[in-house]
C-alpha cells in the first residue's frame, strides 16, 4: 500500500485511500515520525505527462505556495511536500469530517439553538479564513461543503472548528485569467456566463454553501436532478427566490451573498462587518436596531414569496418534435449565456455510443442511444454534455464565435 511513498514509506502507517480526483489521489495516514494523523495528497507524474505537464506542475506549485501563505487556524495546514520518482506528495492537516457530511447529518434545517450556534461558528470560522485570503489578495475559486473541514477544538465542550482547504483552484487576484473553474453548483453567475469576475465569486460560493447547510439543498431547489440548465434558468429569471430561515441576520447575509449581479453583491468590508458584529445571530432585535438598512432589507425579505421549485425544473416532452425544440432552447440559452465551451467540456472521443443528431446553427444535438459517427469525432473541437441524454458539439471555433454574435 505504501509503495508510492518510496524512501518516505517508513514514516507512515495506517494508509487508507479515501478520495480520487482527475489529478490526485488522497489517503489518510498516521505520521509515525511526527506523531500525527494526516492526509496524503498524491499527484501522479505519469498522469500529468498525459496532459500539459508544465501547466499542471505550475498548478501544483501554486497550490503549495498559496496554502503555505495562508496561515490560520481556520485553513488546512500543509505540513510538508515530498517528491518520489513517481509522485509529488502533500502531507496535509487531518480533519475528522467535512461540511458535506454535516449537511447530510443535519439535512432539513438548523432551527434548534444548539444547531444555530453551530451554524454561526461555521460562518465565523470561514469568514476568518476568507479574511486571511483577502489580506493576501488571494481568491479561492472553489468554496463548497467538500472543501470545508471540521475538527473538534475542545473535546470536553464539544466545540467544532471549521477549516477551509484545497487551494487547487486558487490564484492571486492580480493573476486571474478569468477561466471557468471551480464547481458548477457553487460557481458565481459571472463565471457561468463566462464574464470577467473577481474575488466576489468566493462570496457567492459561500452563500450557496451556507444556504445548503441550513436548508439541506442549494438555492436552485431540492431536486436531485439539478443540472446546468436549471441553474442558468434560476440565474436569468425572477424565479430565483430564497427560502427563509427565520433568523433575521442569517437571512440578510444570504440575500447579500447571493446577489446575482456582481456589482450589487456584498463587499468584503461589509461582509466582515456584518458577520463579526457581536449581535449577528445572537440578538436579532439589537442587530436590526443597529443596522437600519438591514431592517429595511429584512422587511422586504419577509414579503417575498416562498419559492416553488417545480416551476424551474427542466420541462421535457414525450413528443419528439417538441423535445427537439426544448433541447434547441436549452442549447441556445447556454451559448447566449457565454459559458460554452469551457464549462463541462470533455476531451474528444471520451464518450461513445451516440447518434441521431439534429443540427442547429452549426451546433449538433445528439441522442445518446445510438452510435457515435467517426467522421464527426475527427472534426470536432468542442464536445459538451447538456443533459443526461443531450450533448452539443461545435466543429470550429469560428462557428461558435459567429453563433454567439448572432444570438
Amino acid at each position: 500500500m505504501s509503495e508510492f511513498l518510496g524512501k518516505y514509506a517508513e514514516d507512515y502507517e495506517e494508509i487508507i485511500k479515501c478520495e480520487e480526483t482527475k489529478l490526485s489521489k488522497i489517503y489518510t495516514a498516521y505520521n509515525i515520525k511526527y506523531n500525527r494523523n494526516c492526509y496524503l495528497k498524491l499527484f501522479s507524474k505519469e498522469q500529468m505527462k498525459k496532459g500539459d505537464y508544465d501547466f499542471l506542475l505550475e498548478k501544483i506549485r501554486r497550490e503549495e505556495q498559496l496554502t503555505k501563505l495562508c496561515k490560520s487556524k481556520n485553513i488546512i495546514e500543509l505540513y510538508r511536500k515530498l517528491e518520489t520518482d513517481d509522485y509529488y506528495i502533500f502531507e496535509l492537516e487531518y480533519c475528522e469530517t467535512n461540511l458535506y457530511e454535516a449537511i447530510i447529518e443535519k439535512c432539513g434545517g438548523l432551527e434548534s439553538e444548539k444547531n444555530k450556534k453551530f451554524l454561526r461558528q461555521i460562518i465565523l470560522d470561514i469568514a476568518n479564513a476568507i479574511k486571511v485570503m483577502h489580506e493576501k489578495k488571494i481568491m479561492h475559486r472553489d468554496i463548497k461543503p467538500n472543501n470545508i473541514f471540521l475538527n473538534h477544538e475542545n473535546e470536553d465542550q464539544g466545540q467544532r472548528i471549521a477549516k477551509l482547504g484545497d487551494f487547487g483552484c486558487s490564484i492571486f487576484i492580480k493573476d486571474n485569467t478569468f477561466d471557468s473553474i471551480g464547481t458548477i453548483l457553487y460557481a458565481a453567475p459571472e463565471i457561468l456566463k463566462n464574464l470577467k469576475y473577481d474575488e466576489k465569486c468566493d462570496l457567492w460560493s459561500l452563500g450557496v454553501t451556507l444556504y445548503e447547510l441550513y436548508f439541506g439543498y442549494p438555492p436552485y431547489g431540492p431536486s436531485g436532478n439539478i443540472n446546468l440548465n436549471v441553474i442558468m434558468d434560476c440565474i436569468y429569471s425572477k424565479k430565483f427566490l430564497l427560502m427563509k430561515s427565520k433568523i433575521a441576520s442569517f437571512d440578510i447575509l444570504l440575500h447579500r451573498l447571493l446577489e446575482r449581479k456582481r456589482n450589487e453583491r456584498i463587499s468584503f468590508d461589509e461582509f466582515f462587518k456584518l458577520v463579526f458584529d457581536e449581535n449577528f445571530m445572537t440578538n436579532e432585535d439589537a442587530f436590526l436596531e443597529s443596522h437600519p438598512k438591514y431592517k429595511e432589507l429584512y422587511d422586504k425579505i419577509l414579503k417575498e414569496k416562498t419559492p416553488i421549485y417545480k416551476d424551474i425544473e427542466d420541462k421535457e416532452s414525450d413528443d419528439k418534435i417538441k423535445q427537439n425544440e426544448i433541447n434547441k432552447s436549452k442549447i441556445n440559452k447556454l451559448v447566449k449565456g457565454g459559458h460554452f465551451p469551457d464549462i463541462l467540456s470533455v476531451p474528444n472521443g471520451c464518450i461513445n455510443g451516440i447518434e441521431g443528431e439534429e443540427i442547429f446553427n452549426n451546433i449538433i444535438y445528439y441522442d445518446e442511444n445510438d452510435e457515435y459517427p467517426e467522421e464527426v469525432k475527427e472534426d470536432s473541437d468542442y464536445f459538451e454534455r447538456i443533459t443526461p441524454g443531450a450533448f452539443i458539439l461545435c466543429t470550429k471555433q469560428e462557428s461558435l464565435d459567429l453563433i454567439k454574435n448572432e444570438i
